[in-house]
């Protein structure tokens, strides 16, 4: 009887030609996907095929076994399906910012309730223009300069203004201004204010047919108007401020509360996958400056 050869000849086992296997389909975290299997004994046409996959961008596997090359190639999108058509990947985040605003902003109870003569007045003494300050319980003229107790009078160096009777007189503030002179004359000349940013990261695949505008970009945008544009879901952990805009009065600015929208930001992840983020910033706007929210 006569022994098995100790270098016995290898025997390849398929087709030299491509040959296409059970394809894999689904859905992950980044959003649907389809996975194709070639296989082939013929190392030159499966280089030929990993090379087309490379130029165009194409995640792919390669494994030789035994004399059989075997490609799996990584799409981004489900071939049972339109690839167009395929739903984004949204994830949607709230960011508390804090911020420090002037103590004579309008978001500042206290400075929301003075006049704008008052914040006029404020805003010197804020920026050291006013060289004393006078004491005045009363309406009675009194102009002997004295430590900060309630009003504040202009310097001779300043030109009259309509809230005084003339450049030499006290002006006599509400309790809110007179609190608010107080907190100044301490030194206090910002708070924090917790500024919510929402914030929306979409992925997407290279077919996706609509492609990221500056549509909106700088504008003040309201919560319905975000709710309907955006599609914001229900499901969401988080409730989006809805604060009441303050009281408007005669020389003041008309303030209004609405989200800001930021410039949109495309980062490539991975090949033919793409990250889009947009942002906004909630606040309270200025409507001279921005315009009414939409």
């Amino acid at each position: 009887m006569s022994l098995p050869s100790s270098n016995p000849t290898s025997v390849k086992t398929g087709s030299p030609y491509l040959q296409i296997q059970p394809a894999r389909t689904g859905r992950n975290e980044s959003g649907n996907l389809t996975d194709v299997v070639y296989e082939t004994t013929d190392e030159d046409q499966a280089y030929r095929l990993a090379l087309t996959y490379e130029v165009n961008g194409i995640m792919y596997d390669w494994e030789q076994t035994f004399g059989k090359s075997r490609i799996t190639a990584h799409y981004p999108w489900n071939f049972k399906n339109n690839p167009a058509s395929e739903p984004p990947v949204d994830s949607w985040e709230v960011i508390n910012q804090k911020v420090q605003k002037s103590v004579l902003d309008s978001s500042n109870m206290l400075a929301n309730a003075c006049t704008q003569g008052e914040i006029y007045v404020l805003g010197l003494f804020l920026q050291n223009k006013l060289d004393y300050i006078i004491v005045l319980n009363t309406d009675t003229i009194d102009p002997t300069p004295y430590p900060l107790v309630g009003s504040i009078a202009y310097p001779e160096t300043v030109a009259p203004s309509p809230y005084l009777i003339n450049k030499r007189l006290p002006l006599s503030l509400n309790s809110a201004a007179r609190t608010l002179a107080n907190v100044i004359n301490t030194g206090v000349e910002s708070f924090d204010v917790w500024r919510p940013q929402l914030k929306l990261t979409r992925i997407i695949n290279a077919r996706y047919p609509i492609r990221a505008s500056a549509t909106n970009a700088g504008m003040i945008l309201s919560n319905a108007t975000l709710y309907n544009i955006w599609q914001i879901p229900n499901n969401v952990l988080f409730q989006l401020p809805n604060l009441i805009d303050p009281t408007s009065s005669t020389g003041k600015p008309v303030l209004q509360y609405g989200w800001y929208q930021d410039g949109f930001q495309v980062q490539q992840m991975a090949r033919l996958k793409y990250q889009v983020v947009v942002t906004w910033e909630y606040g309270l706007w200025p409507v001279a400056l921005y315009g009414t929210p939409i």
